[in-house]
């Protein structure tokens, strides 16, 4: 990809899933990717001479801000924030509780917030772009999915409102909503539950699969890159058809 050999990326939540898939993706392009989790384990070996591991906690708008510096301080400049980092969690709409209610948002909302607030005055100076991750659920909750699919909502309405705020500095910002992706949160499954829950799952969609973090990696990029130079204040969708059908 032209010109990516100077570009700098974060991406969140880069230990698992969908983040790694993506810091991987960007990592291969060219791009120097900062990677970005709660704990340097959970980030695990770094794959490429041009990824670096940085700890930080999400939530705490502290340690976000020195981890903005650390990587401005390293790399030099940011051009593209991908925010991956989330938790999810299906309860009963009457287990709702407001330490649960605090706790989620926290992290799937206010972590994305912390790291936007923070990026923003780095990414105005190289006009770069930000992705957010939202969910299907967001617009098609499953039942005991209530809490997480008002996180969700929330991440996509915020990105909407900042790519307005941002238009004029040539800052772009958008979303990718996945739908049933097959990642590490299925880990707590024994292996045979797992692939028949994959599989199940798939056959409802249009393309007959459940989606891979791969897919939803290329989405992201697309949406950093050159590319995408016109599109802002889009939620893309990636989740084979499954909002098509309503499912």
């Amino acid at each position: 990809m032209a010109g990516s050999e100077s570009k700098v990326a974060i991406v969140t939540g880069a230990g698992s899933g969908i983040g790694r898939s993506t810091a991987r993706l960007l990592a291969a392009r060219g791009y120097t990717v900062a990677i970005v989790g709660r704990t340097l384990a959970k980030l695990g070996r770094v794959e490429a001479a041009n990824m670096r591991p940085y700890q930080c906690d999400v939530t705490d708008p502290g340690q976000v801000e020195r981890t903005v510096g650390a990587i401005v301080a390293e790399l030099g400049r940011i051009d593209y924030l991908v925010n991956c980092a989330g938790q999810y969690r299906t309860m009963p709409a009457d287990e709702i509780t407001p330490a649960a209610r605090a706790a989620l948002f926290e992290v799937n909302v206010g972590g994305t917030f912390n790291f936007c607030v923070a990026a923003l005055p780095h990414l105005r100076r190289t006009r770069g772009a930000i992705v957010n991750v939202g969910s299907g659920l967001g617009m098609r909750p499953r039942r005991g999915a209530a809490l997480y699919a008002a996180t969700k909502a929330a991440v996509e309405a915020f990105t909407r409102g900042l790519a307005v705020d941002l238009g004029e500095a040539s800052v772009r910002v958008n979303a990718v909503s996945p739908g049933f992706v097959d990642t590490e949160i299925l880990d707590a499954l024994p292996p045979d539950r797992r692939k028949a829950l994959v599989a199940q799952r798939g056959t409802a969609f249009p393309l007959g699969r459940a989606g891979r973090p791969d897919d939803v990696a290329a989405a992201i990029v697309y949406l950093v890159s050159d590319e995408a130079s016109w599109v802002t204040g889009s939620v893309l969708s990636v989740d084979g058809g499954a909002g098509a059908l309503g499912v």
